[in-house]
This record gives C-alpha cells, sequence and structure tokens, in this order.
C-alpha cells in the first residue's frame, strides 16, 4: 500500500511539473507578445508539401552566416546571442553573434556550424498557427502568388514570438539567361527552358539565381533527337529528352556513392573537357574523372 501511495505521489509531481512548464512557456511568450520589439524577417521559399497540415502554415529559413562579435567563443552547438538590426526596406538583419547577451535586441540561437569570423545560424520560426482553413487559405495563396511570407515577431530577452504574417513580394520569375551554359551563346531549344521552368519547385528557382543551375547538351544514347542535362542548384543531374512537340524528364544521374557537385564546378570541368557518353554503358556520363549512371 505504501508502495502504491509512492508510486502515485510521484505521478502526481511529474503532472504538476509539466503543469508548470508549460505554464512558464505560456507565460514568457504572452509577455514577449505584449513587450516585444516587432521585428519583420522575410520568410525563404518552401516546397509544397502535404496540404493537411492541421492548423498552421509551413515557414522556412535559410541557414544564415552571422559575422562574429570580436572576441566571442562560439563553438557549434553552443548559444550565440545574434543583434537584431533593420534594413533600408525595413526587414530585419541578422547582424552581429555574440557570447553573451547584450543590451540590444537580440534573439538567442544555438550555432550550427562556424568559420574563421562568423557563426551559421537558424531562425527558429518554422510554424504560424492559425484556424485550420485560414491556415490552408494563406497557404494556396501563397502558392498561386509564388510569393514570400512577412513573418511579424515580437523579440525579447533572446526569445522571439511570431504576432503576424503577411505575403510579401513575389519573387522576380526565373530567366533563361540564369541557367550557366558551357557555350552561353547556343540558342535553346524551343520549349526545353519552359519546360524545365515549370519542373522546378520556387526554393530551386531561387537557388538558381543565388548557387547556379547549368545545362548541357549530351548523346548519351546514340541516337536521333535531342538530349539535355540539366545540374540542380544542390548539385543533383536530371535528363531530359526531346520527344518531337516537347520535352520530357528521363530519369536523374547519380555517381556511385551518390555525391552531389557543385554546379559552377562541374561548368569548370565541362569547358575544361566536355561531356561523353561511359562506356560500355551508353547511358552513363562521363565529365572529367566523374561517372554518373542513369537511373529513371
Amino acid at each position: 500500500m505504501k508502495a502504491r501511495s509512492v508510486v502515485w505521489g510521484v505521478f502526481v509531481l511529474a503532472c504538476l511539473a509539466q503543469l508548470a512548464f508549460a505554464s512558464s512557456a505560456m507565460w514568457r511568450g504572452e509577455t514577449t507578445l505584449r513587450g516585444g520589439t516587432l521585428y519583420h524577417f522575410r520568410s525563404d521559399p518552401v516546397d509544397p508539401v502535404d496540404p493537411f497540415r492541421g492548423r498552421y502554415v509551413a515557414l522556412a529559413f535559410a541557414r544564415t552566416r552571422v559575422p562574429r562579435a570580436e572576441g566571442a567563443d562560439l563553438d557549434v552547438g553552443a548559444t550565440a546571442y545574434v543583434e537584431l538590426a533593420v534594413d533600408d526596406e525595413g526587414m530585419a538583419r541578422l547582424e552581429r553573434a555574440q557570447a553573451a547577451a547584450p543590451a540590444a535586441d537580440h534573439l538567442a540561437l544555438p550555432v550550427l556550424a562556424t568559420d574563421a569570423t562568423a557563426v551559421f545560424v537558424q531562425l527558429p520560426f518554422e510554424r504560424y498557427y492559425a484556424e485550420e482553413e485560414r491556415a490552408l487559405e494563406i497557404d494556396r495563396q501563397r502558392w498561386q502568388a509564388g510569393a514570400r511570407f512577412v513573418v511579424g515577431v515580437r523579440v525579447l530577452d533572446g526569445r522571439g514570438v511570431i504576432e503576424s504574417l503577411r505575403l510579401g513580394e513575389s519573387p522576380s520569375p526565373l530567366e533563361a539567361d540564369q541557367i550557366l551554359r558551357p557555350d552561353p551563346e547556343a540558342p535553346l531549344p524551343d520549349g526545353l527552358f519552359e519546360a524545365i521552368r515549370a519542373a522546378l519547385p520556387l526554393a530551386e528557382r531561387e537557388g538558381c539565381r543565388s548557387r547556379g543551375c547549368v545545362l548541357f547538351e549530351v548523346d548519351l544514347d546514340r541516337e536521333a533527337g535531342q538530349e539535355f542535362v540539366f545540374v540542380h542548384p544542390m548539385g543533383a543531374l536530371s535528363y531530359w529528352v526531346g520527344t518531337g512537340p516537347g520535352w520530357r524528364w528521363a530519369g536523374r544521374l547519380v555517381t556511385a556513392n551518390h555525391e552531389r557537385v557543385e554546379p559552377k564546378a562541374l561548368l569548370e570541368a565541362l569547358r575544361a573537357t566536355g561531356a561523353e557518353s561511359a562506356e560500355p554503358a551508353l547511358r552513363d556520363l562521363r565529365v572529367g574523372d566523374r561517372t554518373w549512371s542513369l537511373r529513371r
């Protein structure tokens, strides 16, 4: 009987502790919303996923490189206290990372990676909660407009709480000259660029502008008709084949260890050595000392 009383006592204490923790988190959130400074952040594009995500809209923020304050000793896994500033367009900017909390507005963020003079962090705001129907409608509007969100965040004592969400400006459409080619003067075959652009998620269109995408002609099947390889911004290769009236995606090309290649580095190799089908499998691709095999 005594043992049972002890078990029940431990259970009650655990429940009270969880309730206290949840209440404390709610109190901190309400305090931040009431007394925090409002900053606006542009979200990054996020690929469409399962639309039945419930009562929230998915948000995405890329890793950001933030300069270290002088003398700040920050390793991976440490907490960086990142000062905030506002740019000329009224958007928040991550200004400087410190090892101790400054008096200025800041966010406490974990360090994901480092280099000699900076740390890499990521904003933790992943969800904007709303009524389910409203959340789905916001998401539909975002994808129809191809726009980013502007996220209003209240900041207080290193914490940030989302206060508002609105559609921001639509990113400019991907242009044909933003795809890199070994011979930039060679004309693009009719319809190929449009087919590739239509197949790209918004995030990859953005990636073509910032990291670069590569497109080059190949002949992997030794048959009549045009074939092209498109190198995505993160280094994946897709194979496109002309079908007479249009173009179709015909598979992906992978190395034996599934390595990714920097698009601009592959572009330099193409200009130096060109591309060829690798014997004995005609549908394999060789550029320099790398070989990719076709997968469907």
